[in-house]
């Protein structure tokens, strides 16, 4: 078992809260298999000069590439093949623009030419058709330098940080894996001898995939430290309550073989613990210690009052070791019952605390007496008390059989229970006050939490975050496509959507039309409403050169025709049928194609709604793959053209300034995404080597709200294509589905272990007035934890949620040893002296196990050690306060 526990590790994911056919779950499974680890790992170079940093993060990156635990690793963005088809990705309209404004150049140089226009030569109108042949204006217009960076960098307070991008082949919560991972980093950068660059040169390892591994590395630190002090508080405790050390090997060590062989166990049927279950091996110390407290301790109680070993083991098991036994078996079930959960983080926690209690108990009354027995062979217990423990035992046996005086009520004990009726009721009042914890990120924080602004400041804003993007390092969802096709489809669907604005969501989603831009002729000119197609002509088209209309005007004589025939062969081609139909269908497109548009008609208008709202920006191989190539292609072979036939009309500066970006006019094929830089295709191939199956998108708002995931979680399921549905997957779709498991889950929970609480007593005592004593203990401790809660401004969640059920075990078994050991005909003064002290004793170890949780730097996790601790607290009040109070009462009642 030993062998077996050491193997247990911890799978801090939220997705091991829930089963494995739960829907968000399976899909995660489905997006592992087929993508692999999805973190990334973000190398960082910084230094105050850029040049060295530069130079030194290429050697490394180089060096990177084509390790085995890297999938790729990525730096130099080689931009050579999208500055080649530059122009296709520029926009449809924007390439209108740029052949009309060729259109505008030539005709200026003609005009200027035949000097039809003399007084604009040199004027503002050939400037501006000079600048807008220029690249440096094409490269701003087009954002051929800001579109694509050629390296993850960005400026610092103390220089220049770059940023190597990497994918690990491995998992994050494979703490093995990733420290070797980041040792070969290190290795490998030192290696280089970064201060040979800069003596200020700094690496560094930063991103989800670097901080998940500390995450877990770290948890699994603090489960070691805190078991560590607690097993040393308890042997302390132990030491002091029994007064000597034997009780220290006797109580510890079949509570450590049980607790292991429970770790052994769980490790045989889940392999990993969840992050609810992480701290099991200090719960069940506190929790399968107190029977072998209560075990002991009667029998070192026996063997005071002179009894032999064998009839003080005798007394023991045929009086305390029967209610240990109910109270252990009630406790047991109690955990058991939490396998009825789909919530994982019930389930697995209550099948490892329902055997590790069961195997405690069976050590209480199996191993324990025999070590006993082994024990007072080498080292006697001694049979009779001390002279002055004996006296106060007489002297507390005889107060306590003392009559309380006929007929006198008993105002101490009434006080007790109207004081603990008094603060259940205010409790109870505001019962209704507290809420569920749906921001699940706070529970992911530190206890201590640092200053204020020194979060905020922290997260999102890094610098390496502003190098690779921060989108980008956001949990995003992923939409697992068949094909290519469905790709295409996903892909249009959604950077549609990001293109809409409120308003024309809204009326696409209340089933309307949305209304067209407004029809231009691809130069910027607004074509009439009824003349779209650009055959008509407006009144400043009519050649006012026959003002009297009779075809003599002087003007017109003396206008050479030849002149007019070029203007007007300049006017036809803008208002070329052709190009007015790749303009509308430019302005169509602005709008919303007529496909996508039907994809999207088939979600609901309320589901429609959410998607807008929610959507936030988009990633798949077709983010790199042009849209309407085909039209894109016949306006620069137009342009291509038109540069050709008039380049004899063209001034020399005019030609020499062409050349500069006549490169970008040859493209004279269409982009597919098997022609994409193969650092792109990395990015986007999956691990069966298939090209662009997935759409990456990023979403508003916090993903560990439950409201808002919710809200992403309904409206992007699945996504629809032509071809049929495409599931999504994404890590925080497993918080929807959390929450409403627990809400489902925690009322059948906690009404099964009312029902075993009741059954145990009833089965116990055979009274049903005993077993409405014992529920109404733990019930009033219950109502108390929850008005605490309110007072301290916690919240319910579903880490200590989790308490309440443990709580009714363990509650009812303090109330069971005090209403036992009362019914065997001891005097209240006894039973709360001798047994009440154990339940001291048990109620102090409890709580020092569940206290180890407050080592874990998890807000989660010390939240349910909190709420144990303090319940366990609280129901050792009522079940040597309240409970006794009201036995006093109910005989004061029965003896009148």
């Amino acid at each position: 078992a030993l062998a077996l526990a050491l193997q247990l590790r911890i799978d801090q994911q939220l997705r091991a809260l829930l089963p494995d056919d739960a829907r968000s779950t399976a899909r995660i499974d489905a997006l592992s298999e087929r993508l692999g680890n999805q973190s990334e790992l973000y190398v960082t170079v910084r230094s105050p000069s850029r040049e060295a940093s530069l130079a030194f993060a290429e050697e490394l990156a180089e060096a990177l590439r084509g390790r085995p635990e890297l999938r790729y690793a990525l730096f130099h963005l080689d931009r050579a093949f999208f500055e080649k088809n530059a122009l296709l990705y520029a926009d449809l309209e924007d390439l209108l623009d740029l052949r009309c404004r060729v259109i505008d150049r030539i005709r200026a140089e003609v005009r200027k030419e035949m000097a039809l226009f003399p007084e604009d030569e040199g004027g503002e109108g050939v400037k501006a058709a000079d600048e807008a042949l220029g690249e440096n204006e094409l490269r701003e217009r087009y954002e051929l330098d800001t579109r694509l960076p050629e390296y993850y960098e960005t400026p610092t307070d103390d220089g220049v940080l770059f940023v190597i991008k990497a994918r690990p082949t491995g998992s994050d919560t494979d703490i093995a894996f990733a420290r070797q991972l980041f040792k070969v980093v290190e290795e490998t950068a030192a290696d280089l001898h970064p201060e040979h660059h800069h003596p200020a040169m700094e690496v560094g390892i930063e991103g989800s995939y670097a901080e998940q591994s500390r995450r877990v590395g770290g948890l699994q630190g603090d489960i070691v430290r805190g078991s560590a002090i607690v097993v040393g508080l308890l042997m302390l405790v132990l030491a002091a309550y029994f007064r000597g050390l034997r009780a220290i090997v006797l109580i510890l060590v079949p509570l450590l073989i049980a607790v292991v062989t429970a770790l052994g166990i769980a490790r045989l049927l889940f392999g990993e613990l969840n992050l609810v279950s992480a701290f099991i091996f200090v719960v069940l110390l506190g929790l399968g210690i107190d029977f072998g407290i209560h075990v002991l301790g009667r029998y070192r109680d026996e063997r005071r009052r002179g009894l032999g070993v064998n009839e003080a083991l005798a007394v023991t098991m045929s009086t305390t070791s029967v209610s240990t036994f109910a109270g252990g078996l009630s406790t047991a079930l109690t955990c058991f019952l939490l396998i009825v959960a789909d919530f994982r983080g019930f389930s697995q926690f209550g099948i490892v605390a329902g055997i590790g209690v069961l195997l405690a108990l069976l050590g209480a009354i199996v191993v324990l007496p025999a070590l006993v027995v082994i024990f007072e062979r080498i080292w006697p217990w001694r049979a009779a008390a001390p002279k002055q423990v004996a006296e106060a035992v007489e002297a507390a046996e005889a107060a306590a059989a003392a009559p309380a005086g006929r007929g006198r009520f008993p105002w101490i004990a009434g006080l007790i229970v109207a004081a603990s009726l008094g603060a259940a009721a205010l409790a109870g009042s505001h019962l209704g006050d507290l809420e569920f914890e749906y921001d699940l990120g706070r529970l992911d924080e530190p206890v201590e939490k640092p200053p204020a602004g020194t979060k905020a400041k922290k997260s999102g804003h890094e610098p390496y975050r502003k190098a690779v993007g921060r989108k980008t390092t956001l949990a995003p969802a992923v939409a697992l496509t068949a094909d290519l096709e469905q790709t295409a489809d996903v892909h249009r669907q959604l950077a549609a959507l990001t293109r809409l604005s409120a308003d024309e969501a809204e009326i696409l989603a209340s089933g309307g039309e949305l209304p067209l831009p407004p029809a231009f002729d691809g130069c910027g000119h607004t074509l009439d409403p009824n003349d779209a197609d650009g055959d008509g002509a407006s009144a400043e088209d009519v050649d006012d050169g026959d003002v009297d209309g009779d075809g003599d005007d002087a003007g017109a004589a003396g206008t050479d025709e030849g002149e007019d025939e070029v203007i007007d062969e300049e006017e036809d081609d803008v208002r070329d049928p052709a190009f007015l139909a790749l303009a509308a269908r430019a302005r169509q497109h602005r709008a919303i194609d007529p496909e996508v548009r039907e994809l999207l008609r088939r979600y609901p208008g309320d589901r429609l709604r959410d998607m807008h709202d929610r959507l936030y920006d988009l990633a798949s191989v077709y983010s790199f793959v042009p849209e309407l190539q085909a039209e894109k292609l016949a306006v620069i072979r137009d342009i291509r053209q038109r540069i050709r036939d008039k380049a004899g009309v063209l001034s020399a500066a005019d030609q020499e300034r062409l050349k500069t970006w006549e490169p970008y006019l040859e493209v004279d094929a269409p982009v597919s995404a098997d022609d994409l830089p193969e650092w792109v295709r990395l990015q986007f191939t999956d691990e069966a080597g298939e090209l662009g199956r997935f759409v990456v998108f990023w979403t508003k708002g916090a993903k560990s709200d439950y409201r808002n995931s919710k809200r992403i979680y309904d409206a992007y399921r699945e996504l629809e294509t032509r071809s049929g549905e495409a599931p999504v997957a994404a890590s925080f779709f497993v918080i929807p589905e959390i929450v409403d498991t627990i809400r489902g889950d925690g009322p059948v929970v906690l009404g099964l272990s009312g029902g075993v609480l009741v059954v145990i007593a009833l089965l116990l005592f055979r009274r049903l007035s005993s077993a409405l004593l014992v529920l109404g203990t733990v019930s009033l401790a219950l109502v108390w934890l929850g008005g605490i809660l309110w007072l301290q401004d916690w919240k319910v969640n579903f880490f200590n949620v989790i308490a309440f059920p443990l709580l009714i075990g363990m509650g009812q078994d303090d109330a069971i040893h005090i209403l036992h050991r009362s019914r065997e005909g001891a005097r209240l003064g006894v039973v709360l002296r001798e047994t009440g002290g154990a339940i001291l004793m048990t109620t102090v170890t409890t709580v020092l196990g569940y206290g180890g949780m407050v080592f874990a730097d998890h807000l989660g996790l010390y939240s349910l050690g909190f709420t144990a601790a303090t319940g366990m607290t609280l129901c050792f009040v009522a079940s040597v306060a309240t409970l006794p109070a009201t036995l006093r009462l109910l005989r004061w009642i029965r003896g009148r």
